[in-house]
């Protein structure tokens, strides 16, 4: 099974390739990434305070076995991340990510005072906050490029926001450890208003995509012969970053946002029962939404 998986993805990579299609498999790698990037600031803020990983996953996991495994103890430095490599699986499906503690480092985790384990939680939507804004940086630097290749006057309005971004990126790096529990804090009340807006105006969610209507558009892009297309490609990676991050934000288990705020309320003294009563409506809450949301993508893009 994991040679007949390895000898499709290897294929199907090569007749993506072979075909012309090179931006498909582009943003196919870019969704991985945006969502890897993700679990991999879970993961460093979890080595940063001593929590250790079993398993770092590339694709829908941990169930299942992989199709292979990097067991490497190489340190990495890629920009601020500077860590030693967990075990990492990747695993047939790659559109996922993963980052699980072992046992002991699951009760570390429990152990570890409030502001550390809000870091932990926090750090994928830091990390996807991060990303979206080197991305917006490096479009304004290309379209920068761009204008001066083609001799043309420097519009002030990219200048201006590629000084804004670039510095706004370096503020996320430099502050990233207070920033990662009060820029999910922020990006949650934001996306709770974004939520509310859409639900009660009429006709404000036929601009709510998920998942679906993401792909969807991608391999539009993908496949268009529009010469703008590689911008524009970069641009919906740029969203997904910043719509995975505003997502995750949202004070509702099992999200990112609904562990920081289960922290809380236990660092409160709030009720173990009204805890789990929290969770309970977190969870339908979640699914409801996530149902709603695939079926607005399947009635708008196919069926509308």
């Amino acid at each position: 099974m994991k040679i007949l998986a390895s000898v499709l993805l290897l294929f199907g990579s090569i007749y993506l390739v072979a075909s012309g299609q090179i931006l498909m498999l582009v943003f196919i790698l870019s969704l991985v990434a945006v969502m890897a990037a993700h679990e991999a600031g879970h993961a460093y803020f979890m080595r940063k305070h001593g929590v250790e990983i079993k398993e770092f996953g590339i694709g829908i996991g941990p169930v299942g076995k992989p199709l292979f495994y990097i067991t490497s103890a190489r340190r990495i430095r890629l920009l601020f991340l500077k860590m030693d490599l967990p075990p990492i699986a990747f695993h047939p499906l790659l559109l996922g990510a993963y980052v699980v503690p072992t046992e002991s480092g699951e009760k570390h985790l429990e152990n570890l005072p409030l502001k550390s384990r809000m870091q932990i939680f926090g750090g994928g939507v830091h990390i996807n906050l991060i990303l979206a804004v080197a991305i917006y940086s490096l479009l304004h630097a290309w379209m920068a490029a761009l204008v001066v290749y083609q001799g043309m006057v420097f519009p002030m309005e990219i200048a201006r926001n590629l000084v804004i971004s670039t510095a706004l990126a370096g503020i996320l790096i430099k502050w990233r450890y207070a920033l990662s529990v009060w820029s999910p804090a922020v990006m949650g009340i934001f996306m709770i208003g974004l939520l509310w807006m859409l639900f009660s105006t009429a006709g404000a969610t036929d601009s709510l995509v998920g998942p679906i209507g993401i792909v969807t558009m991608g391999a539009n892009t993908a496949t268009s012969t529009n010469p703008g297309a590689v911008m524009e490609m970069f641009t919906l990676i740029f969203a997904i970053s910043l719509s995975l991050g505003l997502f995750n934000s949202l004070p509702i288990p099992p999200l990112d946002g609904g562990h920081m705020a289960t922290a809380l309320m236990k660092r409160l003294g709030v009720p173990a029962r009204v805890i789990s009563a929290y969770r309970v409506a977190g969870l339908a809450l979640f699914v409801t939404f996530v149902v709603f949301v695939l079926g607005n993508d399947v009635y708008k893009f196919f069926m509308k």
